[in-house]
Order: C-alpha cells, then structure tokens, then sequence
C-alpha cells in the first residue's frame, strides 16, 4: 500500500524507539503533560516536581537551569532539594565549560546516568568527582537546545530511590521537553532570549518542539493523548504559520526563528 504524504514526510526527521509503557506509567505522563501545562512560576515548577516528576522517577533533590551559547556559568539556575553547598560544590566544579557541557547533556540521544561511582563516558570528570565526593548517587540527567539553539537547559534527578535503568532514562527522555517549556515560561521568554512565533499557540509550540526531537506524528499523538488526525491538523497549521511546505523545513524555519 502507497504511503501517505504525512508518513513520508514524518521519516525525513530520525524518529527515537518506540517502547511500551505500563498503563500506570502512561497515566502519570498523561498527568505531569496536563500539569506542566500550566506551569509559570518558580512555585509552579517546584510543584510540578513534588507532584508529578518524582511519582515518574522518585527522587529527593533535583535541579535544572538555563545556559547560554559562548557565556561562562548559568543564566538561571533553581534548587529543589539540593543542600546548597553540595550544589554550588558540584557546578563549582565545572562552572567555566557549563554551556559545553549542557550542550553535550542537550545533545545527548538519551538521558545519561551515574549509578554509585559509575558514570557515562559523556559524563565530565569532574563532574562525576564532585558528585562521588558528596555521596550523591543514583543520578540522572537530560538537557534540552532551545529550538534557536542559543540556550540549553537541564535537569538534574539525584539520590532517586533505586539505581538508573533504561526505562528510567527513557521516561526522562518523554518528559524533558515539557519540563524544557515549564522552566521557560517560569523564568519567563524574554529572559532566556527565546524568540518563538508569537502566531503558534502553546500546543503547536508543543507539537514544533517534539517535532524538532524527531518525534513522529504517531508517538506525539500519544504523548499528548490526542488522536494522530489532531496531531496532523496542528501539524498543517504550523506548516502554514511557518511558511513550510514540509516536516524538515518547519525544522529548519523554527530553528531560524527562534535564533
């Protein structure tokens, strides 16, 4: 059977491995997406951790930030949980290279983790020192380029109840463009000099962001908990807003404009 100009269009952008999820687990994703929604300040996003993240991924401490392109350190940084001087020990550690090494975490094609003294390679020494040197184990963490690719964010899980596997890693993969929204929105647009259109509503900024991921219509359709025709007529629309006549070229258009 011929395929339809959607399907084809939907494999010019890498799509990541699909993986089963728990009926448990897709409820609770189903949740923290309807919450993040609604996130738009600092309160807003500590909540949607307690609440949300650590029935995901349990953990004590977490924290995320923003970092920009060329600039030395962290534009925005927030706490939640960490002792501040296991915190300030840690970026200390590697404060002169933190958008290099937010770019890499960014870049990374999944979530990357250090159980105990083991870590990843893309892990930075010092990084992994820092972290050995306080007792802080059982870690996980994933980035995010903002679509102009001037700013990374990235998110940290620490102390979480047991030891890191790839299901973990993946449902940090599922959840990070939410959180990558919620945090911007809480340090508010300006601030991290994301210029997004200001014709696209937030589900289409969704939808553009997940497209950027590599995500195909299907797997944002059930991400989201939509139907794939919502999801291809948001697409349609973004095309037109963008002035796109296809998947890789509103890639491209988004990266263009958000620069």
């Amino acid at each position: 059977m011929a395929r339809t100009r959607a399907e084809m269009e939907d494999n010019i952008v890498p799509a990541c491995e699909s993986r089963r999820l728990s009926g448990e687990s897709t409820a609770r994703i189903l949740a923290f997406i309807e919450e993040a929604q609604h996130v738009k300040s600092e309160k807003d996003l500590k909540r949607l951790f307690h609440r949300r993240v650590k029935r995901l991924i349990p953990h004590p401490m977490a924290a995320c930030g923003i970092s920009a392109k060329g600039k030395p350190g962290w534009q925005s940084l927030i706490n939640i949980g960490f002792p501040e001087d296991r915190l300030r020990d840690v970026l200390a550690r590697h404060l002169a290279s933190a958008y290099r090494r937010a770019e890499i975490q960014a870049a990374s094609p999944a979530a990357q983790t250090l159980n105990g003294a083991a870590a990843e390679k893309a892990w930075s020494p010092h990084h992994t020192e820092a972290m050995g040197a306080h007792g802080t184990s059982n870690v996980i963490i994933r980035g995010l380029p903002d679509i102009g690719g001037e700013y990374s964010s990235f998110f940290c899980l620490a102390q979480c109840r047991e030891a890191m596997t790839e299901e973990h890693a993946y449902l940090m993969d599922l959840i990070t463009p939410h959180l990558h929204r919620a945090l911007l929105r809480t340090l508010g647009d300006k601030a991290c000099g994301c210029r997004l259109q200001d014709s696209l509503t937030a589900r289409e900024q969704e939808i553009l962001y997940a497209m950027c991921a590599g995500r195909t219509n299907k797997e944002i359709a059930g991400l989201l908990g939509i139907s794939d025709n919502t999801v291809r007529n948001h697409v349609q629309r973004i095309y037109k807003k963008l002035g796109a006549t296809n998947r890789a070229m509103a890639v491209m258009k988004a990266r263009e404009f958000g620069g």
